[in-house]
């Protein structure tokens, strides 16, 4: 659209319209028919792309076009033109999360989850989406169930996962009813905030005391104990603090003093479960006969 500059003997002054002068015998600008219907087309156009229908009384449908949700198109996600951005993109990108939703099976997360909310049911492991995939900056909120330590994230193949600048081994697992916030940097989805606080706080605490537990981030989980027995076969039955979530790959013991025997005894445990191990005293001195009273030190290894 432009002035009709092309119009023979339009009138115009400087490119523009100028009223006549009686005064001085200047005529006025010409307003050619189809110059007006071009500039009232114009408007007619932005209002049928808005819904609106054209009124004749009112004057400020064009600004009600303008201002209203039709005219204007949410560029796809992650698109970076320089295409206007409507609220909607930029809450998706940069505002609030949009969103969320329940994640009931392991699944492997896309560029359609950046910016939500996830919470995760028991024993479900999510994968992230591959860095490649996503912009800089992409954050996704994690949150796991109130079951302990049956959650897990894991990153794509060529990706890694870090907390305070140091790698964590994956697949990760989460705190119970922790948040877990990551956020792309590179190849690297880095946890800012959540799930690493609340761990080390709570999961990551040490419990101190006769049965004792520590996890690593990494998961992997040591028990140490002390058990006496002055049963007649020398076993004792050990019950874990807190359980290993998927399995105990090593129990070892060491003799503690306070035995019936002549001579220091030998430490022996069962094979452990997730929950707990047997383990005995025998004499040495005395062809491994059982020792019927005294304690030993243990330590478990899981994870």
């Amino acid at each position: 659209m432009d002035y009709p500059k092309s119009v023979p003997s339009v009138g115009l002054v400087n490119g523009k319209f100028v009223d006549e002068n009686p005064v001085t015998g200047t005529p006025g600008s010409l307003v050619p028919a189809a110059w007006g219907n071009a500039v009232t087309q114009e408007i007619l156009s932005i209002l049928g792309a808005a819904g609106i229908t054209p009124s004749e009384t009112e004057n400020d449908q064009l600004l009600k076009a303008i201002r209203g949700k039709f005219l204007f198109v949410t560029e796809p996600q992650f698109a970076a033109t320089k295409a206007a951005a409507t609220t909607e993109f930029v809450q998706r990108a940069l505002g609030s999360f949009a969103g969320g939703r329940g994640v009931s099976g392991s699944e492997v997360l896309t560029g359609a989850d950046i910016g939500k909310r996830l919470e995760l049911s028991a024993g479900v492991t999510v994968t992230l989406p591959a860095s490649s995939s996503v912009p800089n900056g992409s954050a996704i909120l994690i949150s796991a169930g109130p079951v302990s330590l049956t959650s897990r994230v894991t990153v794509a193949a060529g990706d890694q996962l870090a907390m305070n600048n140091l790698a964590v081994a994956v697949p990760y697992l989460l705190a119970a009813g922790g948040d877990f916030l990551v956020i792309r940097e590179g190849n690297v989805w880095r946890c800012h905030l959540g799930s690493e606080t609340l761990r080390t706080a709570s999961v990551f605490a040490a419990i101190f005391g006769p049965d004792a537990n520590q996890v690593l981030p990494s998961g992997w989980t040591f028990k140490i104990g002390h058990a006496s027995t002055s049963g007649s076969a020398g076993t004792v039955p050990i019950t874990f603090p807190v359980a290993f979530p998927t399995a105990c790959m090593y129990v070892g013991a060491i003799y503690a003093g306070g035995g019936s025997a002549t001579n220091p005894s030998l430490c022996q445990s069962g094979i452990p479960s997730r929950t707990g191990f047997t383990g005995y005293l025998t004499n040495v001195a005395g062809n491994n006969a059982a020792v019927t009273s005294g304690g030993y030190n243990w330590l478990a290894i899981g994870y």
